[in-house]
């Protein structure tokens, strides 16, 4: 029983908690920033309508479409690379050679999440290049 209540844990648990520590952390600056510009509000305080602006520049320059790409290449690499160590490791030991290549194919899923950052890298590209040629149609009419 206590055996196999660790590699639940680690698989399960500890994934579940990471995530949810930062959406709460995420979720606590957003609410102190909207805290405080209710404060600047009730006390008369004019906004700056370029305070705005600056955090909407922010999330665009966090939204770059080269991550994509990167993270894309990085994956797929890490994936191929991971793929091959276990290959070779457990093909070169006798009692698991059978079973080497579908361990191996566990690295096949940083290339296949990869391959997603990819596709939608190319994808996001072309339809921003198709945007790009619909509004020049338009302002050309």
């Amino acid at each position: 029983m206590e055996s196999t209540l660790i590699p639940i844990f680690i698989c399960v648990i500890l994934p579940v908690a990471i995530v949810l520590i930062v959406y709460m952390s995420r979720y606590r600056t957003q609410q102190s920033k909207n805290e405080l510009i209710a404060k600047a509000l009730e006390k008369g305080v004019p906004l700056d309508p370029n305070f705005f602006k600056i955090a909407q520049e922010a999330k665009i320059k966090r939204e770059n479409p080269m991550k994509l790409f990167t993270w894309g290449v990085s994956l797929v690499g890490l994936g191929l690379g991971v793929f091959f160590l276990l290959y070779f490791i457990l093909k070169a030991q006798p009692e698991m050679s059978t079973y080497a290549l579908g361990i191996a194919c566990s690295g096949l899923v940083p290339v296949l999440v990869g391959v997603g950052f990819l596709v939608s890298f190319y994808a996001g590209r072309y339809y921003k290049k198709q945007e790009e040629e619909q509004k020049k149609s338009d302002s050309s009419k």
